[in-house]
């Protein structure tokens, strides 16, 4: 076998592996705009659920759409809250009026109205959210 042969050989196993580490890669949370690149999935939690949701404010630029994933996992809440607690530091914390943990932020280059926000359940069910100007949403698709 040539030298060229050898190189292209390389070459294409090269390719071939990088095209099943992308599809390896293929993203948890399908139709995400800002989340799938800012928030890390919690190791061993699995997609369980997913809806998406229209908000609209007093004027034709006042619009968002909401998507949220629900991911389930059977390790205790409390490491679960660990894992996001060390992953998005400087993000706010806050516990709701369920007692749930919710870590939310600002996507980078976001407008006013637009975040992230993580929410660990009392039951240890994980909620991924995000609100985006319908107009950044839309383009995005086009």
């Amino acid at each position: 076998m040539g030298r060229s042969q050898s190189h292209a050989l390389t070459l294409l196993a090269v390719l071939v592996a990088a095209a099943a580490l992308g599809c390896a890669r293929k993203s948890i949370l399908p139709d995400a705009t800002y989340a799938a690149q800012m928030i890390p999935i919690y190791p061993r939690a699995q997609l369980a659920d997913q809806m998406g949701s229209q908000s609209f404010g007093d004027t034709p630029d006042e619009s968002w759409d909401g998507m949220s994933w629900w991911l389930r996992t059977r390790d205790d809440r409390e490491k679960v809250v660990e894992f996001y607690q060390a992953k998005l530091a400087g993000w706010q914390r806050d516990t709701d009026d369920t007692g749930a943990v919710v870590f939310r932020t600002m996507p980078p280059g976001g407008e006013e109205g637009e975040e992230v926000y993580v929410r660990i359940a009392v039951n240890g069910q994980i909620q991924i959210g995000e609100s985006v100007k319908s107009s950044k949403r839309a383009h995005k698709q086009s």
